[in-house]
């Protein structure tokens, strides 16, 4: 198998594990309420984004720094994966999705220096800065006890910086 058919292979698995677990959440563990329904449009929100950047940073990260990046992205992974279980706990899937901005911009700077072009990284963490103040924006108004606004601002904020990512990604 080559490496490249490795890499997609890969790449299918570790996006169906975490869509899987997100169905038996949503399926079996997640009270619906009228707080879930944003929480889950942000989960697919950040699974759309992930998809996109995920697929990018495996094209650009060179070949001598890949342990580096397969260290961070199971990171990645697991919060994935603790965001899909904590979809009806607007406080603990914020501050966890927060703990995933901080992560994966940590990510990106420590390839800043690795890749040929750094012009699409420092877009992705200028982005992904704006996108950590706005989830933390979001956690301060769900424990000040204006959830449904905290949660519904997030939602709006996560949408136009996908928006904006899957642009300016199509658009390189």
């Amino acid at each position: 198998m080559t490496k490249k058919a490795v890499d997609k292979y890969v790449f299918c698995i570790y996006w169906m594990i975490i869509i899987l677990t997100a169905i038996y959440s949503a399926a079996f563990t997640v009270y619906w309420d009228r707080y879930t329904i944003p929480i889950v449009i942000n989960f697919v929100a950040v699974l759309i984004s992930g998809m996109f950047y995920e697929k990018l940073v495996g094209l650009i990260t060179p070949k001598r720094n890949v342990a580096v990046h397969i260290g961070v992205s199971l990171l990645i992974f697991a919060l994935y994966i603790s965001l899909a279980l904590t979809l009806s706990n607007p406080q603990l899937f914020t501050y966890l999705l927060g703990v995933f901005f901080l992560v994966a911009n940590m990510n990106y700077m420590t390839m800043l220096n690795l890749v040929e072009d750094p012009e699409i990284l420092k877009r992705k963490i200028l982005l992904d800065q704006i996108g950590t103040f706005g989830v933390f924006l979001s956690y301060f108004l769900i424990v000040s006890g204006y959830p449904l606004i905290g949660e519904w601002t997030l939602c709006i904020g996560l949408f136009l910086g996908t928006c904006a990512s899957i642009k300016k990604l199509l658009s390189l």
